[in-house]
């Protein structure tokens, strides 16, 4: 799967030493991705990133819809009490993972236990009426290859 990644550190490879060092991410430790390159574009703008990573990452992962919260909380590959936790959470913030309530949860633990290498997060913004794009978290950087690193300066 071709994914694409915003940074303004120049790197040929991904490394695990690396992993969240900005933040630990709605959805687990992992290195963090968008499917399109319009909103990769849109990402690098934001953050002012000087590179945009073009990489191929493995095909084994997880579907998160979060059209419906609670659905998704049910289908979640983890064990009933887990569920529960997640359920109490959403509860308590109205969601689970739609505004980070999920952050620090863990969730990619339960993914690679049920045999996951990341998780494809769809429908994430677009029930707040925000730009919907599909996240992509690998959780380890042997799963993700660099294609191509496009330098914004080297544009102008």
């Amino acid at each position: 799967m071709e994914v694409y990644h915003a940074t303004n550190s120049k790197f040929e490879k991904f490394d695990n030493r690396f992993l969240n060092s900005r933040d630990e991410g709605y959805f687990g430790e992992g290195f963090y991705f968008v499917d399109e390159l319009q909103h990769a574009w849109d990402i690098q703008r934001q953050l002012e990133a000087r590179y945009l990573l073009t990489c191929e990452v493995t095909d084994n992962l997880y579907d998160l819809d979060l059209e419906d919260d609670a659905a998704a909380i049910e289908n979640f590959p983890a064990p009933e009490e887990v569920k529960a936790q997640m359920r109490e959470i959403a509860e308590y913030n109205g969601t689970f993972f739609r505004s980070g309530s999920g952050e620090g949860f863990g969730l990619e633990k339960h993914l690679k236990a049920a045999g996951y290498a990341g998780v494809r997060v769809l429908n994430r913004l677009a029930s707040v009426g925000l730009t919907n794009y599909v996240e992509v978290v690998v959780f380890d950087a042997k799963d993700i290859e660099i294609t191509e690193i496009e330098d914004e300066e080297s544009e102008d």
